[in-house]
């Protein structure tokens, strides 16, 4: 008897047991039916005032977004941006898209006066207006590939990194001066390199041309060099190993990332001095810090996990939460655009 009071417990247990799972179950369940089930999409196209507030999505699957000067109006701006198909031009709120130049895989950046735009292509650099017209192919050399290319600060020179492989021999990278008036380009310096060597971003600046070169051996000193067209000579400026991202307001302030630091380096043009002004994360993150520089030249955009906004007069900064990348300002600094990793109903 004594035992089959102990089963009969057993099993009484047993099914409150299971009953309670069945409820919390269906709790569970009621609760997401009533709410709607989000999953994250492709990047989007997003706008925003430069503290992080009004923010509005505007495009879904496009990259490298940029404010441009609308031609038919220029008291307004146009936007635009990269998707498969090419470069697509629309509104600000993102109305109205057209397909403005097909077949680009890369929009390098837009010129200072957002009127040109530096374009790349299956190897090849081209230059064009920010509506599209007088699309221009300025390297066109099959046999040799550009990259990391970057305007002047008046849109009439660009500098890129020149790639030749050959084989049986060390690839040969070169910093070549491309002068859109005279339709000539010309090789400023190069160098063989067999473990590995990149000439990348890349800041002129008057006479002076400052980029980033890297090396792989872990011997050989990796940073910012400057080139003086002046004299054609080459110097070291700072050393690092990953600086991602060079910008400048053209006249005397260059700023950079070092990503082993974890900071932001102010480089004082006339007498080549650096300062470190910013130390964004020690959180390790794949993504390397992207810069923009508003044209006030007073705010400074970090792109990394989070945006932050530097007021380089004070060194006060925000930061803006959620995740954000390529990232720029308008003509003016109050809005920024960005892409933005957003959720949607399905």
């Amino acid at each position: 008897m004594r035992m089959s009071s102990d089963i009969l417990k057993l099993s009484m247990i047993t099914g409150i047991l299971r009953i309670t799972v069945i409820l919390i179950s269906m709790l569970l369940l009621s609760s997401c039916l009533e709410k709607e089930i989000y999953r994250w999409s492709d990047d989007w196209v997003t706008t925003m005032n430069n503290d992080g507030t009004s923010l509005k999505y505007i495009y879904r699957d496009a990259w490298q977004p940029y404010y441009v000067t609308d031609f038919t109006d220029n008291l307004n701006e146009k936007v635009v941006c990269l998707i498969d198909d090419g470069v697509v031009s629309m509104n600000p709120d993102g109305s109205a898209p057209v397909l403005i130049i097909p077949d680009i895989d890369h929009i390098y950046e837009v010129s200072w006066d957002r009127t040109m735009l530096l374009l790349g292509y299956d190897e090849d650099i081209y230059i064009a207006r920010v509506d599209g017209t007088e699309l221009l192919n300025i390297t066109n050399t099959p046999n040799t590939a550009e990259n990391y290319a970057s305007f002047s600060a008046d849109a009439s020179k660009v500098v890129y990194t020149q790639i030749i492989t050959k084989p049986q021999t060390q690839p040969l990278n070169a910093l070549i001066l491309y002068d859109i008036e005279t339709g000539k380009g010309v090789s400023l310096f190069s160098e063989r390199f067999s473990t590995g060597l990149s000439i990348m971003n890349k800041r002129m600046v008057n006479d002076l041309i400052f980029f980033e070169k890297a090396y792989t051996d872990g011997i050989s000193k990796s940073g910012v060099y400057c080139y003086d067209l002046s004299n054609e000579s080459i110097s070291m400026v700072y050393q690092g190993k990953t600086v991602s991202s060079l910008v400048s307001n053209y006249c005397d302030k260059l700023y950079f990332p070092d990503n082993d630091l974890h900071s932001i380096i102010e480089l004082d043009i006339p007498s080549l001095n650096t300062t470190e002004i910013f130390h964004y994360t020690d959180e390790y993150y794949s993504q390397y810090p992207t810069l923009s520089l508003s044209p006030t030249g007073v705010d400074l955009l970090v792109t990394f996990k989070y945006n932050y906004i530097l007021n380089l007069n004070t060194l006060d900064y925000c930061q803006l939460t959620g995740f954000r990348s390529s990232a720029s300002f308008n003509r003016i600094g109050t809005k920024i655009i960005c892409l933005y990793s957003r959720s949607f109903p399905e």
